[in-house]
């Protein structure tokens, strides 16, 4: 029978140990290292936009339509009382519709007389009914001019009777 050097086991046991030890040195380095790359990043990505300077958002601006009514399509002859705010681009865009009132009234009361009364009664309605307007009042009021940018209509008071 063939014996194995009484070293052997005791060896075997020692690389295990050393081996063992090498990987606990290298998975605790990578946790510390990891730690400190991940920590030190945060800091610098926190930091970054504190020095960019904050850019105000614009006011937005709106145009008061003066209230009126309408008489809307319906064989009842039912009528339409409503006040609109008109939200615009920017003060040249206000400007523009404040010159262009009558044209800008004539073409929301167009399309409130093409519109039904049981259309109305509903938040999809009146919704329809200010993208419709919204559309309406945004066409250049000359050829050679760009369309108005409206960017959404509200109605402040809305009664159908």
């Amino acid at each position: 029978m063939a014996t194995s050097p009484p070293n052997a086991s005791g060896s075997n046991r020692t690389l295990w140990l050393i081996i063992m030890a090498l990987a606990l040195i290298i998975v605790t380095g990578a946790a510390i290292g990891g730690t400190y790359f991940f920590m030190n990043d945060g800091d610098k990505a926190a930091a970054a936009p504190a020095h960019a300077p904050a850019v105000p958002k614009p006011a937005p601006v709106f145009v008061e339509i003066d209230p009126f009514t309408a008489n809307l399509r319906d064989p009842r002859g039912r009528i339409l009382y409503v006040r609109i705010a008109v939200k615009v681009d920017d003060e040249k865009a206000a400007k523009k519709l404040a010159e262009h009132m009558p044209q800008v009234r004539n073409r929301i009361l167009m399309t409130i007389a093409d519109t039904q009364a049981d259309n109305l009664t509903s938040a999809n309605g009146k919704q329809s009914l200010a993208n419709t307007l919204q559309v309406a009042i945004a066409r250049p009021f000359d050829e050679d001019e760009d369309a108005i940018g409206v960017q959404e209509v509200l109605f402040t008071d809305f009664i159908v009777q």
